[in-house]
């Protein structure tokens, strides 16, 4: 009898469990529901370069890996083009709307050249797993913030990646050496669904 008694009560709290994990991802997708993706790619073209941010899909499962990349193409007329930026040109600054956090995109300072050879466009995918917090943030954005850090991977939510390249090219103009600035944005969004694959 005590071993049916202790049977019945570990079925009953794993139905009870069962059930309350069910209504926390219903809750989840609910909240999700409010959000609709309006462009999960963009590309914007200024002088001689192409600007674009990518992200495969709209719409991510949680335990899937979030693909996103940033390019720069150069259209010019030369067969080549050295741009001067910091440690990379691209900046990924991302935001989850659901719960309005910024997640950081924290990079080094120096000044590094590269070359973009006309028609190989230069490009950098988005690494998950960046990022950081204070001692002064809230238990929450700090528990958010380590579970992106530990498992590489973004929680559920709505994402608004407002992607941007920042940098410049010397040239001459009336026999002056000349750096043409750009500081080229544009936003994408996507989301991370709770559901597993």
């Amino acid at each position: 009898m005590k071993k049916l008694f202790m049977l019945l009560t570990v079925v009953f709290i794993f139905i009870l469990s069962s059930c309350s994990t069910n209504q926390e991802t219903k809750k989840k997708e609910s909240v999700l529901d409010n959000y609709n993706v309006m462009n999960n790619h963009s590309e914007v073209r200024v002088k001689d370069f192409i600007y674009r941010i990518v992200s495969e899909k709209q719409e991510y499962a949680n335990d899937e890996k979030v693909k996103i990349y940033l390019e720069l193409e150069y259209v010019g007329n030369e067969e080549q083009v050295t741009i001067y930026h910091a440690e990379s040109p691209f900046y990924f600054n991302l935001k989850e709307k659901t719960r309005n956090y910024d997640i950081v995109y924290g990079m080094n300072q120096p000044l590094v050249k590269t070359t973009i050879v006309k028609g190989r466009p230069l490009r950098e995918e988005y690494k998950v797993g960046s990022g950081g917090y204070s001692g002064d943030d809230p238990k929450e954005y700090v528990d958010f913030m380590k579970k992106i850090m530990d498992t590489k991977r973004l929680p559920y939510g709505y994402y608004i990646l407002n992607g941007k390249t920042d940098f410049y090219v010397e040239t001459v103009k009336n026999g002056k050496n000349v750096q043409i600035e750009y500081n080229i944005s544009s936003p994408i969004d996507f989301k991370v669904n709770e559901k597993t694959k």
